[in-house]
């Protein structure tokens, strides 16, 4: 071209960009007449007219624009030089709106979009004044032609087979799993039949079958604690040896019923039982176990707690099981009934005056709901069922409490004295075979009982609650 004009040398820049206006005046050359797609913008639409109009990008701080703060002036003081209110200028907006709904002769479309540059952008909020009562609608079904790879895997149903050989194999491999619903994924395994069942087990079934799974079936390990003094369970270790060997040396000098009258004598008896073990300790985990037993000018003892316990309780006590293990298969007050095969060990278990029983369990925390105890009524009922079968006739549970060392519950009475026992007994044995079902169907999903028990949990590293809620 420039040889036929003009034949001094040129930069072939200059050409380039001659060349690229030129066949962008051909493409995008204006249009004339009444026939055809026009692409106007809001503030031309209604000077035409239009068989079908569409409004493209619907949202928020387009439809209606932003307002534009002024950096000089306040609005109050725009006010009063004859400046339009915000609220003027939201109604003009309105109005031009309705103006364009009733633009076309015939259909209108409107569109909107959730992302904009991977920003999250809201609808307009002029689309809240459009109700279906006063425009009829028409819905068409949307175009299921796929472009790109991902509309072959994002549109249902999916067509892997459209794809390149390698991701094809990766897509059918991934679309022949199971469903993200699909109880797999919601903490259902084969089901889990231990040889016994303990109970402390079933209880953290109770409080959550993930956490069961983990610690019963997976037996993973706990993390160690990183603190200078005892850790949790060997304190509680500790605290149930102290108690065990100074019931069996309150028995062994045939002392009985521990009375307000007796009560100092048995504290004094605690001291010399507990000394030894509490020298075994060491320096100092002995000093700080030392005070938690027996108390300081800021706290009550753990003996003291557990002494009054007694003292208010002054019944004959004929014998003490301490440390009682229960192993083989119970019945749980229904002769004949279904059994169950358990393991565990009973604190203490009190016979009484009467055939009756008392059966305490020591908790280094704090005592859990009586109404989802499962321990001290269910060793209440294996020790029954065990004397009975001794030959000792029929027993009855006068009384099963925890007595706590923590917390604000000192005593916590899952069947009182004077009451009917039936109730809790029966309520926990229901409560074990559920456990004992939903572990033999092999249900673990991470359901706690209470949320915040989580917080503490030995196990949230592996958890998926987080994906189940979702």
């Amino acid at each position: 071209a420039y040889d036929a004009l003009d034949p001094a040398p040129v930069d072939f820049d200059l050409v380039a960009a001659l060349i690229r206006r030129w066949i962008e005046g051909q493409t995008f050359a204006p249009r004339t007449g009444d026939e055809g797609v026009h692409v106007v913008d809001a503030a031309s639409a209604p000077y035409g007219d239009f068989a079908h109009v569409q409004l493209a990008g619907l949202v928020d701080g387009e439809w209606p624009d932003r307002p534009r703060r002024n950096i000089f002036y306040a609005a109050s003081v725009l006010r009063d030089l004859g400046w339009d209110a915000e609220t003027e200028r939201l109604d003009a907006a309105r109005a031009a709106f309705a103006d364009l709904l009733r633009l076309p002769t015939t259909t209108i479309a409107l569109s909107t979009f959730s992302l904009e540059q991977d920003a999250v952008v809201s609808p307009s909020p002029l689309l809240d004044e459009l109700t279906a009562d006063a425009w009829p609608t028409l819905q068409e079904a949307a175009e299921t032609t796929r472009i790109t790879e991902s509309e072959i895997l994002a549109l249902a149903p999916a067509v892997p087979d459209a794809l390149p050989e390698g991701p094809r194999d990766a897509a059918r491999a991934r679309l022949a799993r199971p469903p993200a619903d699909a109880s797999r994924f919601r903490g259902q395994t084969a089901g889990h039949r231990p040889a016994a069942w303990s109970l402390s087990a079933l209880e953290r079934y109770q409080d959550c079958p993930f956490k069961f799974f983990a610690a019963d079936v997976l037996r993973l390990e706990e993390l160690p604690e990183d603190q200078p003094s005892l850790s949790p369970r060997a304190r509680g270790r500790f605290l149930h040896e102290v108690f065990q060997r100074f019931f069996e040396a309150w028995d062994a000098r045939g002392l009985g019923t521990i009375t307000a009258t007796t009560i100092r004598e048995a504290r004094l008896l605690f001291e010399q039982v507990a000394e030894p073990l509490l020298t075994a300790l060491g320096e100092p985990d002995a000093a700080l176990e030392r005070a938690r037993l027996f108390g300081s000018a800021i706290a009550v003892g753990i003996v003291d707690v557990v002494l009054r316990v007694e003292a208010e309780r002054p019944v004959a006590v004929r014998s003490r099981w301490l440390e009682r293990t229960f192993e083989g298969e119970f019945s749980l007050g229904v002769p004949g009934g279904r059994t169950v095969r358990l393991r565990g060990i009973a604190d203490r278990i009190d016979l009484l005056e009467g055939h009756r029983l008392r059966v305490i369990d020591y908790k280094s925390g704090s005592a859990p709901k009586t109404s989802r105890a499962l321990q001290v009524p269910v060793y209440a009922l294996c020790a029954a069922e065990q004397l009975a079968a001794d030959g000792e006739g029929a027993w009855t549970v006068d009384e099963a409490a925890y007595v706590a060392f923590s917390g604000k519950r000192t005593l916590a009475s899952v069947v009182k004295p004077g009451d009917d026992p039936a109730p809790a007994l029966d309520a926990a044995r229901e409560r074990l075979f559920e456990a004992v079902d939903g572990v033999e169907r092999g249900e673990f999903p991470p359901r706690p009982h209470e949320v915040v028990t989580c917080t503490w949990c030995a196990y949230v590293r592996v958890c998926r609650k987080d994906y189940i809620d979702e």
